[in-house]
């Protein structure tokens, strides 16, 4: 796991191998905010804190939270870390995060981090997750860290050593996609138009449609609400468009080169640097052909940002139904390249 935001302050610590201390005990994280509602535009504090446990003198985590819903304005060391080299960053590309190294161990539990948010949306009980944790000792072992299951990013089942693992369990926990009532993923499974439409309109913050968007669909009147509210702003952003016979057909399979061109849309529909080597592409994937003409910019442009991606054959599979952990992979990209 990568641990690149805290690489200063923990490479002294860092320079010998990280083997696990045997601990009796082993220290717990949590993590405490609002428990009730918090609406629109409301200020609201959190605070990451460590039980007693063994001594440590290094620590780091990244507090991951729904950056569309929410917003950290400002991240601070707690009083536990008071006398070591800290750093906190409340931006950073994960979620918030804090690093501490001292020359002397840091014993006891309290507060590790403190952290200021303001919701951009309204939010029931925010939901938080702990990652890129870890605690070393003066001799740069690490402790073993208790993180309680509700404080980790979504598991399925069906997705344990699955080769999208890591990005199904992103995506999960984003709000993008999830499991279904018996917690599986179906990593394999297709996704449908509606899907997508209506993970975009989360991941934009779950917006009002413009109500003179003008769109009307046979198949609106067999929807809840969100999803009504998801394809009616969808319209109004000129994501996708209905047939000549006004129906939606939100159920049918997305391929990899309308996934790619709804992200693609979502992002502005704009070609950039990526058209320069659209020559290169149709040289270098031996299906590049098979891209429609509609599709092939915002194929090209998600190659461009290694958002999408050839196979072993290089080819990119343009008109393949896209699999729920394909899926997962390109939204996790996008969301690493804040595309998200």
């Amino acid at each position: 796991m990568k641990r690149p935001f805290a690489a200063l302050v923990l490479a002294a610590a860092l320079v010998l191998a990280a083997v696990p201390a045997v601990s009796a005990a082993a220290p717990a994280l949590s993590v405490n905010g609002p428990s009730g509602t918090v609406r629109a535009g409301e200020a609201f504090e959190v605070t990451v804190e460590l039980s007693s446990g063994a001594a440590f003198n290094t620590a780091q985590f990244i507090l991951r939270f729904d950056q569309n819903a929410m917003e950290c304005v400002k991240a601070e060391p707690g009083p536990l870390l008071a006398g070591a080299l800290t750093s906190a960053n409340a931006s950073n590309r994960k979620g918030a995060a804090v690093a501490a190294a001292g020359t002397e161990p840091l014993r006891g539990g309290g507060v590790l981090g403190t952290f200021q948010f303001k919701a951009k949306t309204d939010l029931s009980a925010p939901r938080f997750a702990l990652t890129d944790v870890l605690l070393t000792d003066l001799e740069g072992r690490e402790l073993e860290v208790f993180i309680p299951e509700n404080l980790r990013l979504p598991s399925f089942p069906d997705a344990r050593g699955h080769w999208a693992e890591d990005a199904i369990r992103e995506t999960a926990f984003q709000g993008l996609l999830a499991g279904d009532a018996d917690g599986a993923f179906h990593p394999e499974g297709t996704v449908t138009l509606r899907e997508m439409i209506c993970l975009l309109w989360r991941a934009a913050g779950r917006p009002e449609p413009d109500p003179k968007a003008g769109a009307s669909f046979q198949e609106l009147e067999g929807f809840d609400a969100e999803t009504r509210n998801a394809i009616l702003w969808g319209y109004g952003r000129g994501l996708f468009r209905g047939t000549e016979t006004d129906a939606f057909s939100s159920d049918a399979a997305l391929t990899r080169q309308a996934a790619v061109k709804l992200l693609f849309s979502y992002a502005g529909g704009q070609t950039g640097l990526e058209s320069l080597f659209f020559s290169v592409y149709d040289g270098t994937f031996t299906d590049s052909g098979q891209s429609a003409s509609w599709a092939k910019p915002a194929v090209y442009w998600s190659v461009y940002h290694e958002i999408l991606s050839g196979n072993s054959q290089n080819a990119l599979r343009p008109g393949e139904a896209v699999t729920r952990a394909q899926l997962s992979a390109i939204l996790a990209r996008a969301l690493d390249r804040d595309i998200l």
